[in-house]
């Protein structure tokens, strides 16, 4: 930003001082970025998870609640069979858990109108509820 340090948006009609300003961005392939902007960066290479940290995570996170998912799911099943037990409040925990593990399930529950208008609003009023979504993020 030293060539030219003030920005206008057109689509805002708003002008910013950038002199001054750090920008942080990331990628996983440098190549795809452009030589131009690329010699203007600063590039921090980090290393990835090595294998034992990646089986720690396996161990501590992914397990733990693909495992609690299908304690609720199996607790949900036997609450559809049986009358006397509630079925949703497991099912709903067994999905949240299996929304924990898996992001592009957890990206889908969250964006759907279902879960916006019927479970949200139940698990801002439940504790517990609150908790599960505070593990699973």
């Amino acid at each position: 930003f030293d060539d030219n340090p003030h920005v206008h948006d057109r689509f805002l009609d708003f002008s910013v001082d950038l002199s001054s300003a750090q920008l942080i961005c990331s990628a996983n392939d440098v190549t795809q970025i452009h030589p131009a902007l690329l010699n203007r960066m600063k590039i921090i290479r980090c290393s990835g998870y090595s294998a034992y940290e990646k089986q720690v995570i396996a161990r501590e996170f992914l397990i733990k609640c693909l495992f609690l998912g299908v304690v609720f799911l199996i607790l949900g099943i036997i609450g559809l069979m049986i009358p006397v037990i509630p079925q949703v409040p497991f099912l709903i925990a067994s999905l949240l858990f299996f929304a924990g593990c898996i992001p592009g399930l957890r990206r889908w529950l969250v964006n759907t109108k279902f879960f916006k208008k019927y479970i949200l609003p139940h698990v801002r009023k439940d504790k517990y509820l609150q908790e599960i979504l505070l593990v699973l993020k």
